[in-house]
């Protein structure tokens, strides 16, 4: 399982393994709002309730994370929808609980809705955090293919 794990985690590099967890929590959240919303999230969401019913939240926060879960697989940089797939709903989910508490409907809503901003903050992190690797990786096998071995200058043994 170990081997499992390593392979698949140096295939995807970390913008894909960030990518698949963010993927797989809104496709595991979207499940729960589906199956068994809990009063609270209900309660909280009240602003996104009164634009379309929980269930069709629920299939959206499900499609974000298929779609994070598909721009995990490809090459860093092609994955920036994927990117913001990850960090949609959570921004909405955000904004549905702040509103709430500024409508007096969810006296939490501001802690919640700040809580809910901390995931598209790491995953905007992680994305500009490693765009530099993906440019270092390039510039290195610029450089191989550009750069003659010794052997063929004649300067080798």
């Amino acid at each position: 399982m170990r081997a499992l794990l390593q392979r698949v985690g140096h295939r995807l590099g970390y913008r894909g393994m960030a990518l698949l967890v963010c993927g797989i929590a809104w496709l595991n959240w979207g499940l729960g709002l589906l199956m068994d919303p809990r009063y609270g999230t209900v309660r909280g969401a009240s602003a996104l309730t009164a634009v379309a019913p929980m269930p069709v939240w629920a299939w959206a926060w499900i499609g974000t994370g298929v779609l994070s879960c598909s721009a995990a697989v490809l090459p860093s940089s092609r994955d920036w929808w994927g990117w913001a797939a990850a960090t949609a709903m959570p921004v909405v989910w955000a904004a549905a609980y702040t509103s709430a508490r500024a409508l007096g409907e969810f006296p939490q809503g501001l802690t919640s809705g700040l809580t809910w901003l901390a995931s598209p903050a790491l995953a905007l992190i992680v994305a500009a955090s490693t765009r530099r690797l993906v440019h270092l990786r390039r510039e290195v096998a610029t450089l191989r293919r550009t750069v003659v071995p010794p052997a063929a200058r004649g300067d080798g043994p």
